[in-house]
């Protein structure tokens, strides 16, 4: 024990001593196989409100620990948010350039963030991760609609050095061909999609057509997607939006704050201080689909993934707390008001669920699930009654309080983690950390006509677009038979 606690203090002051982000170290032993760059996490939306007092209040929050942001601005005008946690001796800190792949295409984006993890303009690849490997430091690249991000993750005596070997990769990143070649083979060890990632897409480029900034989701990019990406298109989005107007950090756990902000004042100097380009106008929603229901043809499935969608809001508009709630009460609880129609009284899928994504220039509202194939008819008539209900029946005072509470439960970051990808996420749509910690407040305020409200805004007939994913030979005469659209059989796509 004593030889155990001896080992980790040398190494603690060892790494503390040799962090300064102009020296190098040289691990004895070679990292045998580099972090895989696509190791991706997609965090919960976060969800824009209109400025207010920055109080934590509302059922989920009593008797919580209250989170009280820092703000502290380099002398390059990045904007740092702090949020220190003592209950453990760790710290993530989260590199967020507000530009995505609506700036670009999912595909640039994608191979951008992941090429992150490759040679910087201070450090080789190889060297870099085998310090941060030696150091206990963890690293993943990330992107989004609006956002690239770089999260580091270290114990908080090794912090500092973490940084001197992780920021370089997110300031100065080279982007060589050998680098997003290897990030391409990554995408090319991707499978057969599953169905619920067929319907994702099928919904997307429905919804937002083909040529759309939002027609690919960002998570579900493949390697057809990126294989015709060149370099140069990769290194003009580095080059164009990659500037300190547009770069913030957010740090949450066991950290000071003076010393973070004297170790990124140093390590960000070199980013260009010059005004980012404007992206291209993100357009309006083709809805293409609105007119038929498209049925992926899958032979044999014994599940039908039904997927609707609509055209959302965007991260500043202000239903989006109301919306929020509405998806509380509807999808994603087994007391919802899908589940209970869905899974108790009709008994045919195990769940069904509604996403609200909101993006800086647009947003997205789904219903999806999984149902038994002789039950896909019935289910998607139960699911379009219920979302008609919600138009027109307003929440009780009892159901209200419950899709209320549940939405705040739901959107509360636990972990450090979550809640610096809260705050990054607030970052990449312009919303400061006191507008983000007012989200709680205003969901708690929400009432059941601005439910009713949202409703009537968002979940539109009109702008509706159906998809399942099954097998057509036995579902679409049913489906058909619904009357809500044609029904428009096609091959499996992937």
């Amino acid at each position: 024990m004593r030889r155990a606690l001896a080992s980790l203090v040398a190494l603690v002051a060892l790494a503390t001593g040799c962090g300064h982000p102009g020296r190098s170290f040289q691990a004895e032993s070679a990292l045998a196989e580099r972090p895989d760059p696509r190791a991706v996490s997609q965090p919960a939306v976060a969800f824009a409100v209109p400025k207010e007092a920055p109080r934590l209040a509302g059922p989920a929050r009593r008797g919580a620990a209250p989170v009280v942001p820092i703000v502290r601005k380099l002398p390059n005008g990045i904007d740092v948010t702090i949020v220190r946690r003592r209950d453990f001796p760790a710290a993530t800190v989260l590199f967020v350039l507000d530009r995505g792949a609506a700036a670009a295409s999912p595909s640039v984006a994608s191979l951008y963030a992941y090429s992150l993890t490759g040679d910087s303009a201070e450090f080789e690849s190889r060297e870099a991760h085998e310090y941060l490997q030696f150091v206990g430091a963890t690293t993943q690249t990330m992107a989004w609609e609006d956002a690239i991000v770089l999260r580091v993750s270290a114990l908080s005596p090794l912090l500092v050095s973490a940084l001197s070997r992780a920021t370089p990769m997110f300031v100065s990143p080279k982007l060589t061909g050998d680098e997003l070649d290897r990030v391409r083979a990554h995408f090319a060890d991707d499978g057969d999609p599953s169905a619920e990632q067929v319907s994702e897409r099928v919904l997307h480029r429905g919804l937002f057509g083909a040529q759309h900034p939002y027609a690919i989701p960002v998570s579900l990019v493949r390697a057809a997607d990126v294989a015709a990406v060149k370099r140069d298109a990769v290194t003009s989005f580095r080059d164009m939006y990659l500037t300190a107007e547009h770069v913030h950090v957010v740090a949450v756990g066991d950290v000071d704050p003076d010393v973070l902000v004297r170790v990124l004042s140093r390590a960000t100097a070199s980013l260009p201080q010059k005004p980012g380009s404007t992206p291209p106008k993100v357009g309006p929603p083709e809805l293409a689909c609105r007119s038929r229901i498209t049925l992926v043809d899958r032979p044999g499935a014994k599940q039908s993934q039904i997927a609707i969608g609509w055209p959302g809001i965007a991260a500043s508009d202000p239903l989006g707390a109301p919306l929020l709630v509405l998806s509380a009460a509807t999808g994603g609880w087994l007391s919802s008001r899908l589940n209970l129609t869905i899974r108790k009284e009709l008994g045919a899928s195990y769940g069904v669920r509604m996403r609200v994504n909101r993006w800086s220039d647009g947003g997205m509202v789904e219903v999806v699930g999984a149902v038994d194939t002789p039950r896909t008819a019935v289910a998607l008539s139960g699911i379009v009654s219920e979302i008609g209900r919600l138009r027109s029946e307003p929440l009780g005072d009892a159901e209200l309080d419950i899709a209320r509470t549940k939405a705040i439960i739901g959107a509360e970051p636990g972990t450090s983690n979550e809640l610096a990808f809260r705050f990054a996420n607030a970052a990449s749509h312009g919303i400061g950390a006191t507008e983000a910690l007012a989200f709680w407040d205003k969901v708690a305020g929400v009432s059941a006509d601005a439910v009713e409200a949202a409703a009537k805004s968002v979940l539109v007939d009109d702008k509706r677009c159906i998809v399942i994913v099954g097998d057509a030979a036995k579902v679409a005469a049913d489906v058909g038979a619904l009357g809500l659209a044609r029904v428009e059989v096609v091959r499996d796509v992937h």
